[in-house]
């Protein structure tokens, strides 16, 4: 059973601003957000752990480093929900957005990511949002409010899986 888990898992630099999740935070209130990865400026983990507790979110929010590979993947067996921004455009595969899809987790994503066509053309569209906290927002949302769009979206994680395999990842890189 899938918990209540937002899981981003990346490399925290300007690129993938982080502070860009505050909001998303902030409105879904439901919802735990686990922040996995690396933060290269340590001034930004500092300003954002400082936000985290400035906004009260510390009961919800957990930022995991330093973990070890088994320890991910647990968080990815239990989240819901994976997010991932940029931005700027990126071209080719993200391994966690990979590693989501075959853990059964809802990636959501912004369209500047070289993996929205996977998403678009076999899960679904509504799953590859503008660069706007308000549109990963409403997509939750949306999902949080019908079962049925969710269990459909695990239909077809479920049918991506059968024909993406780890060797069709290599000849995509």
């Amino acid at each position: 059973k899938k918990e209540n888990i937002v899981l981003l898992d990346s490399r925290w630099t300007e690129n993938r601003n982080i502070f860009f999740s505050l909001k998303i935070i902030q409105y879904l209130k439901d919802l735990k957000f686990i922040i996995a990865g690396y933060f290269p400026n340590i001034n930004d983990k500092i300003k954002y752990i400082n936000k985290i507790n400035e906004l009260n979110l510390n009961e919800r929010v957990y930022i995991i480093e330093n973990y070890i590979e088994e320890e991910l993947d647990a968080l990815y067996k239990k989240a819901k929900y994976f997010i991932r921004w940029s931005g700027r455009d990126e071209s080719g595969p993200s391994l966690s957005i990979r590693k989501a899809i075959s853990n059964f987790v809802i990636p959501i994503i912004n369209d500047k990511l070289g993996d929205k066509d996977i998403i678009k053309n076999n899960i679904s569209e509504e799953l590859v949002v503008p660069f706007d906290e308000e549109k990963f927002i409403e997509i939750i949302e949306k999902i949080e409010g019908d079962p049925e769009f969710y269990e459909n979206l695990l239909r077809k994680i479920e049918n991506l899986i059968r024909v993406q395999n780890w060797d069709k990842y290599a000849d995509d890189l």
